[in-house]
């Protein structure tokens, strides 16, 4: 799955002068592949390398005087995969004590997301109903070079059970399935209305999806963007 795929929608880090990180967004270690406590003890650079000591001490200065600043990055994954990011920083101050506070928001590199619009656009144009589901999931599926993509819909609410209106696996489209959310990495998608990304080791944390090890599912809203009716998801072997 490609490395620029965004991970999560946002994500904040607290640390100190001396680069100690002090917090963390709880699902950050899990979708990095990392477990709490070594994520916990991580230096900062070893999790963002622009994060250098230099970097930092100038990030330092910039907020003093300005009281923001901002650079982008990349998120080491356990496995070594990399997610680049936008951080905005700012200064905040815990039980009296100063701190960094850095907003990381995942971003899909221009030259791949402009790819990836003039594809949707160029290969759904002239598309509807059923038909537009299924050439949006296999065109969304080469674009990000997976193995797999479903979209589906909705059947209850508050949701259980999708049905897929596209299926898209191994280079080739199956029949529309339904199926339960327990025990999914759909489930959080829909039930939280997030992005939710695995980049490794799905398999050790959803043993019911065999070969699947990378996931990335984003929930569909109604039109007035308050209640999640299906949701897309992508998926690979690797």
């Amino acid at each position: 799955m490609s490395d620029a795929v965004p991970a999560f929608s946002k994500a904040v880090l607290h640390f100190d002068d001396r680069a100690k990180l002090i917090y963390f967004s709880p699902e950050l270690p899990l979708t990095l592949g990392y477990d709490t406590t070594t994520f916990s003890l991580m230096r900062l650079t070893g999790l963002i390398p622009e994060l250098t000591p230099e970097c930092i001490a100038t990030v330092w200065r910039q907020t003093t005087v300005e009281g923001s600043a901002r650079l982008q990055g990349r998120l080491v994954a356990r496995e070594g995969g990399q997610i680049p990011v936008d951080i905005r920083f700012g200064r905040i101050q815990v039980d009296g004590q100063i701190q960094l506070c850095a907003c990381l928001q995942p971003m899909v590199a221009s030259s791949e997301a402009e790819r990836l619009l003039q594809l949707v656009v160029r290969t759904t144009a002239r598309s509807t109903g059923s038909e537009f589901f299924r050439i949006l999931a296999r065109s969304v599926a080469e674009v990000l070079n997976v193995n797999g993509a479903l979209i589906t819909e909705c059947l209850d609410f508050p949701t259980t059970r999708v049905r897929t209106l596209a299926y898209w696996t191994e280079r080739a489209f199956s029949g529309d399935i339904e199926y339960d959310l327990v025990n999914t990495p759909c489930d959080k998608v829909i039930k939280e209305g997030r992005v939710c990304f695995y980049a490794n080791r799905m398999s050790e944390r959803y043993p019911e999806d065999v070969g699947v090890e990378s996931y990335l599912g984003l929930p569909i809203f109604d039109a007035d963007h308050r209640q999640v009716i299906g949701h897309m998801a992508f998926f690979d072997s690797q």
